[in-house]
């Protein structure tokens, strides 16, 4: 039990520091931009900045999830069936890509919780 817990544990959130990494970027970057745009004088320009700058970056994983949830693959199979590059019908396709999603790991979590963390900290700045 303790094995199968790990190992959910680690294929979805301990796994890819580079993501990690990516994501703290995004968010920081945000975060730099409104700070830098707007001042950062008082509290609240910081709660507002960590608090864009986390909706960005977890926003962003949640449409990384829609992607591997599969529901761009039509837009993907039409712009590569006018284009060519394959001669699969849709339902072929389709398994393919279901394949292929299934072998990669979970990517948007790491943005999902670094934008969760610097929403948080904004929250926390602003109840100081």
């Amino acid at each position: 039990m303790i094995g199968v817990f790990m190992s959910i544990l680690r294929k979805l959130i301990l796994h890819s520091p580079g993501h990690y990494i990516a994501a703290f970027v995004i968010a920081a970057g945000f975060s730099g931009a409104m700070l830098f745009t707007r001042g950062a004088s008082t509290t609240v320009l910081w709660m507002d900045a960590l608090t864009v700058g986390g909706a960005v970056t977890a926003l962003f994983g949640l449409l990384l999830l829609v992607a591997r949830l599969g529901s761009f693959d039509l837009f993907s199979y039409s712009f590569r069936r006018f284009s060519g590059r394959t001669d699969k019908d849709f339902y072929e396709f389709r398994e393919q890509a279901e394949e292929k999603r299934s072998k990669e790991e979970y990517t948007f979590m790491p943005y999902i919780l670094v934008g969760l963390l610097f929403i948080v900290v904004g929250l926390v700045i602003r109840a100081i």
